[in-house]
């Protein structure tokens, strides 16, 4: 997202407001684990990284959460091994639990 492309470069999408720096990703997953170990998460859940990616990433709602939407549904839903992942975040981004 940061780069306003895919990984692959063959996409281009919005860039959002602020970019996670290196110290915000590392944080992300200790909050994910965080989560995970103290909340009553089903083993496996991917439910706490997407909510720590989530929290992260969105800086300005107004903004960000449709750009962020937008990375979900062209880059996330189509990745291999990524289903998962892109099922939580979207329940988390639509109130779904």
């Amino acid at each position: 997202m940061r780069s306003g492309k895919s990984e692959d470069g063959e996409l281009r999408i919005k860039s959002p407001t602020a970019t996670l720096s290196t110290a915000e990703a590392i944080s992300a997953v200790n909050n994910s684990m965080v989560l995970s170990a103290y909340f009553d998460y089903p083993k496996n859940s991917l439910k706490p990284i997407a909510e720590s990616i989530i929290s992260a990433s969105i800086k300005d709602p107004t903004y960000d959460l449709p750009i962020l939407e937008e990375y979900l549904d062209t880059v996330l839903k189509s990745k291999k091994g990524y289903t998962k992942l892109f099922e939580a975040c979207k329940e988390i981004l639509h109130g779904r639990n």
